[in-house]
């Protein structure tokens, strides 16, 4: 649980980080002022944006002729909310079965089952099925797969399965917010204990911990 703890704090800490460096546009005013904010829309008159103040976003719109000038920075790095029923993915980690495989997100707006299917190392096909939950870019998952391979000795490889947890957050690759990266980190319940368990020798083992995935989201 410590372990866990200590995962969460670092993948927020990275997240927002990522967050605090990518949202600003900057708008140079006439009057010498300069705003820096998050520009989400424009027409011929006005320029709409949102700027952080009292503890939260505010939307607000300025005239154009009291505009100098503008710096658009690509922002929005981290992938935003937006109404999509499937999420397709390749990577690895629990969740896509095993080392490398596919991933499939039935739900809406980056939440609800998802199935993954993989190769889970040492000839072995990784079957996974879970949960999962998402708030903007930060997501949680929680299932049932495989966590990784050992053996006895010179024993075939057999592959271990448990319980995954895994927590993270997405990054958007495009400008059409289809394509992101995900990237968790978690933890597996099972191959430690499994080896405690049998009879004292020589193991040989791999764990699989966290994730990293590409995904393409399927909506309006």
């Amino acid at each position: 649980m410590r372990k866990f703890g200590f995962y969460l704090i670092f993948i927020l800490q990275i997240a927002f980080a990522i967050k605090a460096f990518a949202i600003q546009d900057t708008l140079f005013m006439t009057n010498g002022e300069k705003l820096a904010c998050k520009i989400f829309k424009e027409d011929s008159i006005n320029y709409y944006f949102k700027i952080w103040t009292n503890g939260e976003n505010v939307e607000i719109n300025v005239q154009k002729v009291k505009v100098k000038s503008v710096f658009y920075k690509k922002n929005n790095l981290i992938a935003p909310l937006e109404t999509s029923y499937v999420n397709l993915g390749l990577g690895l980690g629990p969740s896509y079965g095993g080392i490398l495989g596919t991933q499939v997100l039935i739900g809406k707006n980056n939440s609800g089952i998802i199935l993954g299917l993989g190769n889970a190392l040492k000839g072995h096909l990784g079957l996974s099925i879970g949960v999962q939950g998402a708030f903007k870019w930060f997501f949680v998952n929680l299932g049932y797969g495989p966590s990784g391979v050992y053996r006895y000795n010179n024993d075939p490889w057999v592959l271990n399965k448990g319980i995954y947890a895994n927590f993270g957050g997405m990054i958007r690759l495009d400008k059409q917010k289809k394509w992101f990266l995900a990237i968790g980190l978690g933890f597996t319940n099972g191959i430690e204990q499994r080896i405690n368990s049998l009879t004292p020798g020589t193991y040989e083992y791999f764990n699989y911990r966290g994730s990293l995935g590409i995904g393409y989201r399927i909506g309006k």
